[in-house]
């Protein structure tokens, strides 16, 4: 079932950086998009692929992983409701880098290349919120890889906990407890074994600061991850 534009503006109003876009261009958005439905491990696009769209998360959540050079797959990012992505495919006129998978039943709205860019030329203020997006992506990401290979494994899954609970992609903190991820998945976000990745969260379950569940983790301690993230040499046994 397709969804309305008034149901697709509601779900999307929880980013503020949305919001904050001119009323008319949030319509337009929305309105000129097409309303894409993917069921759990279904494919939005594919490494390789032309990136001719702008996506947003309405409702479900997407994995963003690519082939590496070693023919593993590496996931590094998580898209969820409110979050838009793929902007920097359309700017650059290339290929999509990576395959947006659905971790579960999905809602996704697909603004058309052209849309995105006749905006880009009549809008300063969309001009500028994008702007700002992808200058805060790239900040995210200096952020989460430079030094990563040296850190310790504890540090790194802290770290990443701490993006995961905050939203992976999400442009504002989100305000939420608990993390919705498999284990597997979040190995092959740190680039670690699945055993090094429970070992570590076992720690950390012991020591207060996690509860783990069924494909999910619940933050019991922030602020005793921010510690042990904010210093390279923590490490609880």
């Amino acid at each position: 079932m397709s969804l309305s534009p008034a149901i697709a503006l509601a779900a999307l109003a929880n980013n503020p950086w949305f919001e904050a876009l001119p009323r008319e261009v949030r319509e337009r958005l929305v309105a000129e998009a097409q309303d894409v439905h993917l069921q759990p491990g279904g494919q939005l696009f594919r490494q390789g692929d032309p990136a001719d769209h702008w996506f947003a998360i309405v409702r479900g959540a997407l994995y963003i992983s690519r082939i590496g050079i070693d023919g593993r797959e590496h996931v590094f990012a998580l898209v969820e409701p409110g979050d838009w992505f793929g902007e920097t495919g359309i700017l650059t006129h290339s290929l999509h880098l990576s395959t947006g998978i659905a971790r579960d039943a999905a809602h996704v709205l697909a603004v058309p290349g052209a849309v995105f860019q006749e905006l880009m030329h009549t809008s300063v203020d969309f001009a500028r919120a994008i702007a700002e997006l992808v200058a805060h992506r790239g900040r995210r990401i200096s952020e989460s890889f430079s030094g990563s290979a040296i850190r310790p494994a504890v540090v790194r899954v802290a770290q990443r906990l701490l993006l995961l609970l905050r939203g992976d992609a999400a442009h504002v903190p989100r305000n939420r407890t608990t993390v919705s991820i498999a284990q597997e998945v979040f190995a092959r976000m740190l680039g670690i074994s699945r055993q090094a990745l429970s070992e570590e969260l076992q720690k950390m379950s012991r020591n207060g600061l996690i509860r783990i569940g069924y494909r999910n983790i619940e933050i019991l301690d922030e602020a005793g991850l921010q510690e042990i993230a904010g210093g390279g040499d923590s490490d609880p046994q």
